[in-house]
């Protein structure tokens, strides 16, 4: 077979983005400018390492219930509109990368986000809100959300069966996969279903729910170890860097134990190392059997014409961050 283009006639591939990294305590920055004006992308690594492996199953009512509650600001319809405003495109994860990760190996949730740069204090401080201050004593709305999302963590009556395969298959293979595949996997719906039926005829399993959220909501804002990446315009990074530290450190100060490290000195520039290879991580347990994650929670329309995949592009030299794309 012909091809239009010989292989030695294709352009070179572009030279490896650069990224600075700073250490502030308990808290690492990663940002590289990108060729756009005015937005940026931004994603949060929380180590969620200290939750209880029996309270992981609540992981995902808690991310299930953001933006279903309301919090000592701001009424639910009010967040509707500050999420579609501030949180283009939001999207939480969760993943465990392997020892080739080195000190970020350790068990991660993840939240990422596109934006204006103008608003990103905004943005940032609407975001941590809803994290750690839903009102977790509103059952009868807990099970109004229950009842709307359950059917879409049933595995069982999935509408791509490839990407389930491909799930499953992964999960053999990558230990990120694996972690990801146990809170989302069939297991994760007959969780949520059993909780459903407890609180719908035991008013006492409110309280408990409600005591669970709560604590997981403290154990992610106040985590020992906090990433925070972003890229942007490169005349805005340094106010968008500040920003985002300014509000971790009072994530700190309101949630964690105090933190007495001095802010570290800028890194130097360095090109973007490649992906970490995946490695052979077996299941160890019929949990980490079930893999499919349904479509992570999306919110937002970004109409920006061009920026996306700019800034997607621009991401990926913190994708060794982890193993995987950002």
């Amino acid at each position: 077979m012909d091809f239009l283009i010989k292989p030695d006639l294709l352009p070179h591939p572009p030279a490896p983005l650069s990224y600075t990294k700073k250490e502030w305590g308990s808290i690492t920055t990663y940002t590289a400018p990108a060729p756009v004006s005015g937005v940026g992308s931004y994603q949060l690594y929380f180590n969620i390492g200290s939750i209880p492996q029996e309270d992981l199953s609540y992981l995902c009512l808690y991310q299930m219930l953001l933006t279903e509650l309301d919090t000592g600001r701001y009424p639910v319809e009010q967040q509707k509109t500050l999420e579609q405003e501030y949180l283009h495109e939001c999207t939480f994860d969760e993943f465990y990368p392997g020892p080739e990760a080195g000190p970020y190996s350790y068990p991660q949730m993840t939240v990422f986000w596109y934006g204006l740069t103008e608003d990103f204090a905004c943005g940032l401080d609407f975001l941590l809100n809803i994290m750690g201050d839903s009102d977790y004593r509103d059952s009868a709305t807990i099970i109004q959300v229950l009842e709307k999302y359950l059917p879409d963590y049933d595995l069982s009556k999935t509408d791509n069966a490839a990407s389930l395969a491909f799930s499953l298959a992964e999960g053999y293979i990558r230990r990120e996969s694996c972690f990801r595949n146990l809170l989302n996997g069939q297991e994760i719906y007959c969780f949520l279903k059993n909780l459903l039926d407890r609180m719908r005829n035991d008013e006492n399993v409110a309280d408990v729910v409600a005591e669970k959220l709560r604590s997981i909501s403290v154990s992610i804002l106040g985590s020992a170890k906090t990433i925070f990446t972003a890229s942007g315009p490169e005349e805005a990074l340094e106010a968008v860097e500040r920003q985002g530290i300014a509000a971790l450190k009072q994530l700190r100060r309101q949630f964690g134990p105090p933190d007495c490290s001095q802010e570290g000195a800028a890194g130097a520039s360095h090109p973007s190392p490649p992906l970490c290879a995946p490695i052979f991580f077996p299941p160890k347990s019929r949990g980490w059997e079930s893999a499919w994650k349904p479509p992570p929670r999306r919110s937002g329309f970004w109409g920006i014409s061009g920026g996306i995949a700019g800034l997607r592009a621009v991401t990926c030299p913190f994708s060794w961050l982890a193993g995987i794309n950002i």
